[in-house]
């Protein structure tokens, strides 16, 4: 069984902090990347917000990894699956090895550190110099040959893009943003179980009277109401799944578990249902897994100015199921990954909770 994290909102940050810290809104801080690149929607082409950054290792190597969420603003966007966008960035800790080691290769190519002492061994001091001259000459277009391709090589991991990447560098137009929290992720078992809300109370209230009104109405011998009774038994027990994860940690805004399962409101969501075929990676085709969604209780925070709130019932984020790589570990890349986009539910009270 995969295990279970649940991530918090904590003090607002007021400084640039580096890629792997986690957090709500802000700007987008691409991991060792000096370039600054901004996710467009695929709808309406403009700029969308970040809504949560989260660095992620999943394997037991020492790879970087950070997964980005982004929104478009725009009502008629949000509100569509294809308003959002969730891009993985990885990063092999091989590359600073690699580099060094090029830079020796580099130094050793270029000139002969013996024949230098050599030459200051010679008694004629101006046939030294002009040994000496002539080396420097020889080594200076190869070493600044040498620097440019480092410098190239570099320039293209930075932007190594895998398929279906909507990213485009920052221009002097400031994108969108929410304002920015810092996000605490900790293990599912630190949580203790707490009494329900009265908000949770009531909706399991309201729910409980719709069964019971669906007992007593129609015919008992009825099919239709013995399928209508099923049907309530099968909410119920969704609802009460994700209840029971809001009353672990009623301010969780990520519910992390790579490799588990969604939680959804009602069994009717796509990604609980018997016949869901998860979304193939964009760039080797192998089946995508859950990583993480987004609780309601992140709703209070995306707010931005003149923009309608943000409404959902949850956001799913499912990840190559391979963590691949374009380049078997040799590149600084970016994927996308895939959002599903669950139905707002008219569960208000989630917005209200914080």
């Amino acid at each position: 069984m995969s295990s279970v994290f649940y991530g918090v909102a904590d003090l607002e940050i007021t400084k640039q902090e580096p890629w792997y810290v986690n957090k709500i809104g802000g700007c987008p801080v691409w991991i060792d990347d000096p370039t600054s690149f901004q996710s467009c929607c695929d709808l309406c082409g403009n700029h969308q917000a970040l809504v949560v950054q989260l660095c992620s290792p999943v394997d037991e190597s020492e790879n970087y990894r950070c997964l980005y969420v982004f929104s478009c603003v725009n009502e008629n966007c949000w509100r569509k699956q294809s308003g959002w966008s969730v891009y993985r960035m990885q990063k092999s800790t091989q590359e600073t090895s690699k580099k060094a080691s090029s830079k020796d290769e580099m130094k050793s190519s270029c000139c002969d550190f013996e024949q230098f002492e050599t030459c200051w061994d010679s008694d004629d001091s101006d046939q030294t110099e002009s040994k000496i001259d002539d080396k420097v000459v020889d080594v200076e277009p190869k070493l600044e040959e040498k620097l440019s391709e480092m410098a190239l090589n570099d320039t293209k991991k930075a932007r190594k893009f895998a398929q279906h990447v909507n990213l485009m560098i920052s221009s002097d137009a400031t994108p969108p943003q929410f304002p920015s929290f810092y996000l605490n992720v900790n293990d599912e078992e630190v949580f203790k179980v707490v009494d329900e809300t009265e908000h949770v109370k009531k909706l399991m209230e309201v729910y409980k009277n719709e069964e019971q009104s669906q007992l007593t109405s129609g015919s008992k011998n009825s099919v239709g109401s013995n399928e209508g009774y099923e049907k309530n038994e099968v909410e119920d027990k969704t609802l009460k799944e994700f209840t029971k994860s809001i009353r672990l940690c009623p301010g969780q805004i990520i519910r992390y578990s790579y490799y588990g399962s969604p939680l959804a409101l009602s069994s009717a969501d796509v990604v609980v249902s018997k016949g869901f075929l998860p979304p193939k990676c964009y760039n080797c085709g192998s089946e995508s897994v859950f990583e993480f969604q987004l609780m309601p209780a992140l709703l209070p925070y995306l707010k931005e100015e003149m923009v309608a709130s943000i409404e959902y019932g949850s956001v799913v984020i499912l990840t190559c199921g391979n963590n691949c790589w374009i380049s078997d570990n040799e590149e600084h890349e970016v994927h996308r990954e895939h959002v599903v986009l669950l139905d707002e539910p008219d569960l208000k009270f989630f917005k209200n909770n914080n």
